[in-house]
C-alpha cells in the first residue's frame, strides 16, 4: 500500500479530515542508529501527514526522536544512522528511495530547516548579507544585486528593522531572537514549501517567543508555507499550530486538533505532558506541577507492549502484553491507547 492510499484510508497518520492537497506524508518510517554500545530507534513505524499550508507540532520529552523524525525527511542522518524501513514522500517523490544529487535540489530549497540555536547553523565569518545572498543565488535566477534586494526585502518580512544596516553585521552582533529572524528569512530566500522548525524558541525567553509565534502566523500566510513545529512546551504549540503530535520513544502515540490535544488529551503521557506545564492548583492559588513517575528510557530498548507502561498509573496487564495501534476517537483524534476512558478498557 503506497502513503497515498494510506492516508485516503485515513488511518494512522489522522488525516483523514484534510480537504487540502497532502504535502508530505510519511508512513511506517523506521530508523535506527548504530553506536558504540548498541542500536538505537529514534523511529519506530512513525506515520504523519502535512498538507499544504498546515503547522502540524511534534511534542515530547528529551530523547523521544523528534529531532532525529525531522533529520530523517532532510536526509541528513547523524553518523552510523540510517533509515531502515518506510516511506516519505514529498510532493509526490520518496525521498527515502531518491539519489543523494536529487535529494541536494530538495534539501534546503523546497525544504528548509530551522534549527534550536541559529549560531550553529549560522556561519560565524560572514555577514549576515553574505549568507543571505548566497542562500538566494543558489536558485540561479538572481545576479547578485537583485539578491541584495530581495534579502533585505525577507528581513523585512520577518520583523528586522533597518535591514539594509543589519546586512553588514556577523551573526555573534545579533540577538538571539533575531538570529532566528535570519534563520526563518534564509529559509523563506530559497522558496521552500515547507520548513522543518527543530525547538526554535527554546532559547529565547517568552516575549521573544510570543513574537516569533505571531512572525510564523504571518509568514505561513504570506508564504503558504506548511511547517512542522517541534517544541517541549504544548501551550506554544497550541498557539500556533493546526494539529499536534505527541512522540514517545520513536512512536506517535496521540494525534489531533491543537484544542483536541490540550483539552482533551487521550492518552495518559499526553496528559501527563499537560500536567508537567503546570496546572492550577484546587485551592486556585498559584500553579501546580506534577512530574512524569520514572525515566525515559534509552533508545535502544525493547519494551514489550505499550512503551509507556514503565511509567503509565493506569497501565494494566494487557498493556504490558500487547501494542496498542492508533486508533481514532473522532475524525480529527487519534490515540494508542487501550483505555476508552479512565477505569475502562478496551
Amino acid at each position: 500500500m503506497t502513503a497515498s492510499e494510506f492516508f485516503v484510508q485515513g488511518f494512522e497518520g489522522g488525516n483523514r479530515w484534510f480537504a487540502g492537497t497532502m504535502l508530505l506524508e510519511i508512513m511506517g518510517l523506521e530508523s535506527r542508529i548504530k553506536t558504540r554500545g548498541a542500536i538505537v530507534h529514534p523511529a519506530r513505524g512513525v506515520s504523519l501527514g502535512v498538507g499544504e499550508g498546515e503547522c502540524l507540532g511534534i511534542a515530547g520529552e528529551s530523547g523521544c526522536g523528534k529531532t532525529v523524525l525531522l533529520l530523517s525527511i532532510m536526509r541528513l542522518m547523524p553518523p552510523g544512522g540510517l533509515i531502515s524501513s518506510g516511506e516519505i514522500l514529498f510532493e509526490g517523490r520518496d525521498l527515502v528511495s531518491i539519489r543523494e544529487s536529487e535529494m541536494r535540489t530538495i534539501r534546503g530549497r523546497r525544504i528548509a530547516m530551522v534549527f534550536q540555536e541559529p549560531m550553529t547553523a549560522l556561519n560565524p565569518v560572514l555577514t549576515i548579507g553574505n549568507q543571505l545572498i548566497e542562500s538566494i543565488r543558489r536558485g540561479g535566477k538572481h545576479t547578485r544585486e537583485s539578491a541584495r534586494g530581495r534579502a533585505i526585502d525577507l528581513l523585512q518580512d520577518t520583523g528586522i528593522h533597518s535591514a539594509a544596516q543589519r546586512m553588514q553585521q556577523y551573526p555573534h552582533e545579533l540577538s538571539g531572537g533575531m538570529r532566528q529572524r535570519v534563520m526563518l528569512a534564509m529559509a523563506l530566500a530559497s522558496g521552500a514549501s515547507l520548513i522543518l522548525a527543530d525547538e526554535p524558541t527554546s532559547a529565547l525567553d517568552v516575549t521573544v517567543q510570543a513574537r516569533i509565534v505571531t512572525l510564523l502566523h504571518a509568514l505561513r500566510s504570506k508564504y503558504n508555507l506548511s511547517l512542522i513545529f517541534v517544541s517541549h512546551d504544548l501551550a506554544l504549540l497550541s498557539q500556533l499550530c493546526d494539529r499536534i503530535a505527541i512522540m514517545y520513544l520513536g512512536r506517535i502515540v496521540e494525534i489531533g486538533s491543537a484544542d483536541e490535544i490540550v483539552t482533551g488529551p487521550q492518552h495518559p503521557y499526553t496528559e501527563a505532558l499537560l500536567e508537567c506545564a503546570g496546572r492550577s492548583c484546587e485551592d486556585g492559588e498559584g500553579v501546580g506541577f506534577k512530574e512524569i513517575p520514572g525515566e525515559l528510557p534509552d533508545g535502544s530498548a525493547y519494551i514489550p507492549g505499550c512503551q509507556f507502561h514503565p511509567r503509565c498509573p493506569l497501565a494494566v496487564e494487557q498493556c504490558r502484553l500487547e501494542k496498542p495501534e492508533l486508533k481514532s476517537v473522532t475524525p480529527t483524534h487519534f490515540k494508542a491507547c487501550f483505555r476508552t476512558e479512565v477505569g475502562a478498557l478496551e
